[in-house]
Formats: C-alpha cells, structure tokens, sequence
C-alpha cells in the first residue's frame, strides 16, 4: 500500500539544528515549523518546486478549523455566537457581515468588525480549549 508522506527519525543534534533554522515545531492549527522546513529542503533536493498552499482555500466553504471539539459552556456571549456562526458553514466574512447588520458592537479600538477579528477570536477559543485539554 503506498503512502504519500514519509516519518523520519533523526539524531538530537540535526532536531536541535532543524529547530534553530525553523523555529521549533508547529503550534497547534498553525502552519510551519519543522514539517514545513523538512518537506521545503526535500522538495528542493529533488527538483520540485514546492506546492504552495493558496492562503484563502476555504474562501466561501466555511471555515477549517476544529470547532466540533469546543465546550461550549465555558465560552463568553460573543465566543458563543461567533463559534455557533462557524458550526453552521459560514465563513469568516459572512460571520463578519452578519456582526455589522445585526449591530454587534466591534472590539475595543475599532470602528467596525473585520473577518481577521472573527478569525483571531476563533482561534484564541480553539487555543484556551485545547490548553485546557492538554492538562
């Protein structure tokens, strides 16, 4: 059965080389890190460019992230409803769209909400949850 990735194990001394050049391992539902940098240097050595991923793959298909996995319970008003948006397929700027029609008053130090708001907020929910599972 073939496999399109590839799990290397390598000595502490090339980890510790590989963590000083990228950065350290990826944070949780971040991009980069080791993984990044080790598939770049083999795509490099082979002679493929590597494939970029397009920076707004989901544009109009919802949003990917784990939202399914957050206790609701603990999240504020605001989180609730933003997470709730989320759940039903909408994207960061329908979410965005319909905190301005509704009126929903925006973030301290801004006139008007912004998707990269709804995004950030989402993803300091996800962080704070997984933080607490990780305990």
């Amino acid at each position: 059965m073939a496999t399109n990735y590839i799990l290397v194990k390598l000595d502490p001394e090339v980890l510790k080389e590989v963590d000083a050049r990228c950065g350290g391992p990826a944070k949780p539902f971040q991009s980069g890190g080791r993984a990044d940098f080790v598939r770049e240097l083999i795509y490099k050595e082979v002679g493929f460019a590597p494939k970029n991923k397009p920076k707004y793959k989901n544009r109009g298909r919802g949003i990917n992230l784990p939202l399914h996995l957050i206790d609701m319970q603990d999240l504020q008003p605001l989180e609730n409803l933003l997470v709730s948006l989320a759940l039903r397929g909408n994207n960061f700027a329908q979410i965005t769209r319909y905190c301005r029609d509704n009126k929903i008053v925006p973030l301290p130090g801004s006139q008007r909400w912004h998707s990269q708001q709804v995004e950030r907020i989402l993803n300091q929910v996800i962080a704070r949850n997984y933080s607490k599972t990780s305990d």
